[in-house]
């Protein structure tokens, strides 16, 4: 789902002028599970998985993000934290935003936010749906294994 696609052209450039662009490198990092969620992503090249954790088998990719996806949702709740490691999967540019520099804009713009929402809305319902996707071949799987 590409990020952009309901921003108009003044939006986008709110959304840059308060922006880090980030080069980051195959393995790298962005953020953990459990750290705070001050800020979230969007892919401008590259790709970014989203990885959890998982006891006895280690860091499992759920989705690999690319050009246009935005990572990151959590920072709209107040107190969250980041529920799934980010770590870049090819090498890719990135934009971060900070929460705190968007949700100023959001309070000063409705239609701003309205937009931003649209796109966090739409972002959610696209990894809910991916979600559902990847439990339902885990459980295949699995009672594949189980009938064996």
């Amino acid at each position: 789902m590409n990020f952009w696609q309901h921003l108009n052209p003044t939006q986008i450039e709110k959304i840059h002028s308060i922006s880090t662009s980030l080069k980051a490198k195959e393995g790298e990092i962005l953020a953990h599970e459990g750290d705070k969620a001050e800020s979230f992503f969007i892919v401008l090249d590259g790709e970014i998985s989203i990885c959890n954790h998982v006891p006895k088998k280690g860091s499992k990719i759920l989705e690999t993000l690319g050009p246009g996806e935005m990572i990151g949702w959590s920072w709209l709740l107040k107190s969250s934290h980041w529920s799934f490691d980010v770590r870049v999967h090819r090498k890719a540019n990135v934009l971060k935003i900070p929460a705190a520099k968007i949700m100023q804009l959001m309070e000063k713009d409705s239609t701003f936010k309205e937009a931003i929402h649209l796109c966090v809305i739409e972002v959610l319902a696209s990894r809910l749906k991916n979600t559902r996707i990847l439990f339902n071949d885990l459980y295949q799987n699995s009672s594949r294994e189980n009938l064996s």
